[in-house]
């Protein structure tokens, strides 16, 4: 982690956070930070006198502390110090924490990444303190609530910091894992910057081990340690606020890809299976209190949708800001036509002079156009006849690449695609008519209705083949003026799969 592009991001995050471009967080690390302290007194005064430092988080936490579910007794409160002794210097820190985390999205127009960045790490923390109440003798519900929060701490330093940076890792997301996406763009993940921007910060040493990389798997027989069991907490928390927040899992997804979630945890957080609905619903609800009672308003409402979404189990595609859903078999009107077409000539001038993202582009590119669902690349291998899946964007394409395997002169449509080095457009794929001819691997694992085939070659030779596709029967048409846009920008990334074709063409 010490290579000279994670040291780059390591500084320019720096640099943001001491010159207050990224609002309130400096004064959130001062929070945290007053957990080292070994008296009582000082940590209590310090509290106050960060909390006094602002004036609108200050009248929000007297306000909150004047409120029937922190204050059942009635007492007028009127000044940090009192609030610590009437509610619980815990409660009181974690107030001001979240508040501090919404305020950081709430005082000016923030792009929905920050927002965004803001609600998962609060989601975060408030299911890891609803989960540590519901799981008796693991770690303490406000110390869960701060370690959770803070695991996603990177990610707001980095959409504050480095947006356009942190979009293209987004974007990277789709075609390999996240922590090597990020790798690729930053040098480090997003835990890792966390992890050392805040023990630059003198963040005690009971925050930074639960800012930890976590695998489940490599410390389970030692799960019944204090630190394991909050780094578990923290990590399971977070983990499951982003597959409620991610706008492209449908109701079926997100239930296989939490029920994989809780397996790999079992033993580390044993029991969270069971009260994953219980965790949604009273996020949802805190969350709601929270907007309500402080008048928050930008944070971003399809994500907080999502919670309720998720919890009863509805689809959020109606919510998604994605190409619609054509399962149904209609086609979907074309949106934006001439953007669309803008864009894939802006994708053929780049292929002239390419970067490490052309060809992810090329392909989110292409799914945009078509309105696909799905979309992927085949990479011919240097020498041999063989393809490889190299690139794609779609919900499971990951799960089915290691056994995705195209071999030229194979008798498929998508051999006789490279072989007549013509568009093949397959409107229903389970006609008995077409099954017979797709491969294995596709008829078998791959959730494709209709698709479309389109090869790259140059006179000789074809070096790559997208397939794009759609999860249902799907009546496919591409007119003169679109196939022409798409025919040039495949014919200017041809040369970008290979040595091969680079000089062959």
């Amino acid at each position: 982690m010490q290579n000279e592009q994670a040291k780059e991001t390591l500084r320019r995050a720096s640099a943001a956070m001491q010159s207050g471009q990224i609002a309130c967080v400096p004064e959130l690390v001062r929070l945290i930070q007053t957990l080292s302290s070994r008296d009582m007194e000082i940590a209590v005064e310090e509290l106050a006198g960060l909390i006094s430092r602002d004036a609108i988080i200050l009248t929000k936490v007297l306000a909150a502390a004047n409120t029937f579910g922190y204050n059942p007794s009635g007492v007028r409160i009127s000044s940090v110090s009192q609030a610590v002794h009437h509610i619980g210097y815990d409660r009181v820190r974690r107030l001001a924490t979240s508040l501090l985390l919404l305020e950081n999205a709430h005082r000016s127009t923030r792009p929905d990444e920050q927002r965004e960045a803001t609600a998962i790490a609060l989601c975060s923390g408030m299911m890891a303190r609803t989960l540590a109440g519901k799981i008796p003798g693991q770690v303490d519900p406000e110390h869960a609530f701060i370690c959770a929060a803070l695991r996603n701490f990177g990610r707001i330093v980095l959409t504050h910091s480095m947006l356009d940076e942190y979009r293209r890792a987004t974007a990277l997301t789709e075609l390999m894992p996240v922590d090597d996406a990020f790798r690729q763009v930053f040098g480090l993940t997003p835990l890792e910057l966390g992890h050392n921007l805040l023990q630059s910060g003198n963040v005690p040493e009971e925050i930074l081990v639960a800012l930890r990389e976590c695998k489940p798997e490599s410390i389970e027989n030692a799960a019944d340690t204090h630190d394991n069991r909050l780094l578990g907490l923290a990590d399971y928390s977070m983990q499951l606020a982003g597959i409620v927040f991610n706008p492209k899992l449908t109701a079926t997804e997100f239930a296989e890809q939490t029920g994989a979630l809780n397996t790999r945890f079992e033993k580390l957080v044993p029991g969270a299976a069971e009260v994953v609905g219980a965790l949604l619903e009273e996020t949802e609800q805190e969350l709601a209190r929270f907007m309500r009672s402080f008048n928050i308003r930008t944070l971003p409402t399809h994500s907080l949708l999502r919670l309720k979404q998720r919890r009863l189990g509805i689809d959020p595609v109606a919510s998604r800001d994605v190409r619609p859903d054509v399962t149904n078999g209609t086609v979907p009107p074309m949106r934006g036509r001439s953007r669309d077409l803008m864009r894939l000539e802006e994708l053929t001038l780049l292929c002239a002079n390419p970067d490490a993202d052309t060809l992810p582009r090329l392909v989110a590119g292409l799914r945009d156009s078509l309105a696909a669902d799905e979309c992927w690349l085949f990479c011919r291998e240097s020498g041999t006849p063989e393809y490889h899946l190299t690139h794609g964007l779609g919900a499971r394409w990951m799960d089915f690449r290691p056994t995705a395997r195209l071999r030229e002169g194979e008798r498929t449509v998508l051999g006789l695609c490279l072989a007549r080095k013509e568009n093949i457009l397959i409107h229903d794929a389970a006609a008995p008519t077409i099954q017979p001819h797709l491969p294995a691997w596709l008829r078998e694992h791959a959730p494709l209705g209709a698709f479309v085939l389109l090869p790259m070659h140059n006179q000789e030779q074809s070096h790559g083949l997208i397939i794009a596709g759609w999860r249902g029967p799907h009546p496919i048409a591409l007119d003169a003026e679109h196939g022409q846009f798409i025919r040039r920008l495949l014919a200017a990334a041809t040369p970008l799969l290979n040595p091969a074709a680079a000089s062959a063409a």
